[in-house]
């Protein structure tokens, strides 16, 4: 398995993302555990039609989800994590993405020692519910404008080799990164549990075009010296131009690909 590109998005947008040179979709999880059977149905279909699978599941939890603070209930976190591992194994997704910002928000009144051991319990038991469908559980690191806890890939490291699940890894995300002014090169320290990528921007969160100053050849550098293989997704500020978006798809390509690039 080579490098591949995708985007982050909803299945009614396949088609579109295909055609725009996208090589898979990723999807919103909290949004796909509160659709209905049927809606489910509907997604497959416009999967299928459009011919883009779909590798990856991102925004796991709903932001006012109990898990840094009061209110944490283990059965409930269980039905949850086993209708979403569930349905992106109906998807055919083999990675679940858990960054959910405002749900691990530590709460210095509940006791941040408390939270921090609620997101490690919640790592744990969604590696282990979803490993038992072939889906990997990876820890995103955001930035302190979206969460207040684990801000950094190595912080996001030290939880997975705690818990140390088969399935239990590290995302890095290039913005969240930027936002940080973490550089990639921590990256190949995590290798061995580096198993998901996003990318945006590092400043103004846009798809990345060439000459945009967006410093990438950093983060590309980084992941060939881990012998990186698996996805990178855009996740941020969609061009409002369908050429535009399929220009930023051409030129990931010729970051992680070596697709020559050839601007319309």
């Amino acid at each position: 398995m080579s490098i591949c590109i995708g985007c982050a998005g909803h299945p009614s947008e396949a088609g579109a993302l295909k055609r725009a040179g996208f090589d898979y979709l990723e999807v919103n999880i909290s949004q796909l555990v509160a659709a209905c059977d049927s809606d489910v149905t509907i997604m497959q279909r416009q999967l299928c039609e459009s011919g883009l699978p779909v590798l990856a599941g991102n925004c796991f939890l709903p932001g006012d989800w109990p898990l840094g603070g009061a209110g944490f209930d283990e059965e409930k976190n269980r039905a949850y994590i086993e209708k979403a591992a569930a349905r992106l194994q109906a998807l055919g997704a083999s990675i679940a993405v858990l960054g959910s910002g405002g749900a691990r928000r530590l709460q210095k009144e509940y006791g941040e020692n408390r939270g921090k051991e609620q997101f490690r319990l919640f790592f744990a038991m969604a590696s282990a519910i979803m490993g038992e469908k072939g889906i990997r559980v990876v820890i995103e690191p955001l930035n302190h404008n979206e969460s207040n806890y684990i801000l950094s890939v190595p912080e996001a490291m030290a939880i997975a080799q705690a818990v140390d699940s088969p399935f239990g890894g590290v995302l890095c995300d290039y913005y969240h990164m930027g936002q940080e002014g973490e550089s990639p090169a921590v990256l190949p320290a995590v290798k061995s549990r580096l198993w998901h990528c996003h990318i945006a921007h590092p400043v103004t969160r846009q798809a990345p075009l060439p000459g945009d100053g967006g410093g990438y050849e950093g983060f590309t550098k980084a992941l060939s010296q881990c012998g990186y293989e698996g996805g990178v997704t855009f996740e941020g500020n969609r061009p409002a131009s369908e050429e535009t978006l399929a220009q930023s798809a051409l030129y990931m390509k010729t970051l992680f690909q070596g697709v020559p690039y050839a601007a319309n």
